[in-house]
């Protein structure tokens, strides 16, 4: 799928319009992007994290002529999915728990009057008169 299939789908699913819809994923995108710029971790939550990776210089080699080049360090971008994007890939769809309520739920009342339950003796000398 590629920008413009997404940008089609995502205008269906949400009733906007392929404008607006375009505008957004491109405003999104500009955030992410400045975010991650000033070493910041974009998380979002049951989708997945983006993050900077330090990679150091190494020397590597030209397959061609065999000769040894100092490949510069870089930052590389780190993207981690989230628990609910991979269920849903893998099609166990999770759906996502209720907030609110701030009452826990209603305990059960025992009867008040209860007979208590003969329990069964563990050890032989509760079995043995004493």
């Amino acid at each position: 799928m590629n920008k413009a299939e997404l940008i089609a789908a995502s205008a269906e699913k949400s009733g906007l319009s392929q404008a607006v819809t375009r505008q957004a994923l491109d405003g999104i995108m500009e955030a992410i992007a400045d975010g991650l710029s000033t070493g910041d971790e974009i998380r979002l939550i049951g989708f997945g994290s983006f993050s900077l990776n330090r990679r150091a210089a190494y020397t590597g080699r030209n397959p061609q002529t065999g000769e040894a080049i100092e490949i510069a360090a870089k930052n590389v971008v780190k993207f981690k999915a989230g628990s609910r994007l991979v269920g849903q890939v893998n099609g166990q769809v999770r759906k996502r728990k209720k907030r609110g309520g701030s009452m826990p739920p209603a305990r059960k009342e025992k009867p008040k009057h209860q007979a208590k339950r003969k329990r069964s003796p563990r050890r032989l000398r509760d079995l043995l008169p004493r």
